[in-house]
């Protein structure tokens, strides 16, 4: 399993979101890797100022940081960038089991429609693994996750993102499995028994069977037709999720923006810790 790579930014948030990956680095035994991107007030620097003040911010990071990574494998890295890129690109070049953000950051703006420079919503568009968004406040780590499945391949991704978490040893309290009718599924009027009912072991069975499988608690859940993300996030409050789960569709096209709007829209409006998994997440 590749590290834990959790972006940094001093701010109160940030230590929330750094709180978080360190329980999940020390529930799978992975390497967590702290990275804080920064730029010169001025770009034109001498070289001698340059690395002062590197090490300047290496300093205020491992201050940060303090000793609550001295139990794990860990690796603080200070970059002169924008931390959209250097996080893309660490992700990226070290295939990070998992990138963790902060909803918000020392700017103090949440991820929003209008806000489309903000790091998060470029992570979303662009970060070619698992992302994990952190709002303030929650740093427990994963216990009840709530993940949706529809059967498509990038849904098949989130239920193999979640096995290999409780495979490796993350301390899964339950899960919930929930589908959305819809006509592709093959349910209405298949069968004099409720629809929910086939739904739900159609979730069992087959939709997220390998969670089914892992001798936790497993709820298969079934809603009918409804906006996708409001239900998601209403099944999440309901069942007291720490964890939602959901695939996107990947990334294509000239700009490499994600396909599809339901990862977008949760992501909008979550109130608690989410993961965007990509196809090959």
């Amino acid at each position: 399993m590749g590290p834990i790579v959790v972006g940094v930014d001093g701010s109160s948030e940030s230590r929330d979101a750094l709180a978080w990956a360190t329980r999940l680095a020390e529930a799978l035994a992975a390497e967590i890797v702290v990275v804080r991107a920064w730029r010169p007030e001025s770009s034109e620097v001498r070289p001698e100022t340059a690395k002062r003040l590197e090490a300047a911010r290496r300093s205020e990071l491992e201050g940060f940081c303090g000793s609550r990574l001295d139990h794990l494998r860990h690796e603080l890295i200070v970059v002169d960038g924008d931390p959209r890129d250097v996080l893309v690109e660490q992700a990226h070049a070290r295939e990070a089991a998992a990138v963790v953000v902060a909803s918000v950051g020392a700017s103090g703006h949440r991820p929003g429609l209008l806000r489309v420079g903000s790091v998060v919503e470029y992570l979303a568009h662009h970060v070619d693994r698992p992302l994990v968004v952190i709002p303030p406040g929650s740093t427990t780590a994963p216990g009840a996750i709530v993940v949706a499945v529809d059967g498509s391949d990038h849904a098949r991704a989130a239920v193999e993102w979640v096995r290999r978490l409780a495979d490796g040893g993350l301390a899964v309290e339950s899960i919930t499995a929930l589908v959305v009718d819809q006509p592709e599924l093959g349910l209405s009027g298949a069968s004099d028994r409720p629809w929910t009912a086939q739904a739900e072991d159609l979730v069992r069975t087959r939709l997220a069977a390998p969670l089914a499988e892992l001798g936790v608690p497993f709820v298969p859940v079934a809603r009918g037709e409804a906006p996708v993300p409001e239900t998601i996030l209403d099944v999440a409050e309901s069942a007291g999720a720490d964890l939602v789960v959901i695939g996107t569709r990947g990334t294509g096209g000239v700009t490499g923006l994600r396909i599809g709007g339901v990862a977008l829209a949760v992501l909008h409006r979550a109130d608690r810790p989410l993961v965007l998994v990509p196809p090959q997440g």
